[in-house]
């Protein structure tokens, strides 16, 4: 399982920088580890962001590379 952490916040999102996100195993769909943190049933496609906010969610290696 793939996890990712949110690198800063923004305005459509309502999680803030730092959070974890994981795979959903539904195509490229990641939501935040922690479920008092799910804004919708499928959470964020990683297939629709735009350039810019790719970058937003960087692929975790271990947890020291968690930003903070």
């Amino acid at each position: 399982m793939s996890k990712y952490v949110q690198s800063r916040d923004v305005f459509w999102l309502k999680t803030p920088k730092g959070t974890i996100w994981v795979d959903t195993g539904i195509d490229a769909y990641i939501q935040p580890e922690d479920p008092s943190l799910w804004g919708t049933a499928f959470g964020v496609d990683l297939d629709l962001l735009d350039v810019e906010d790719f970058l937003l969610f960087k692929v975790m290696e271990d947890t020291e590379d968690v930003v903070r």
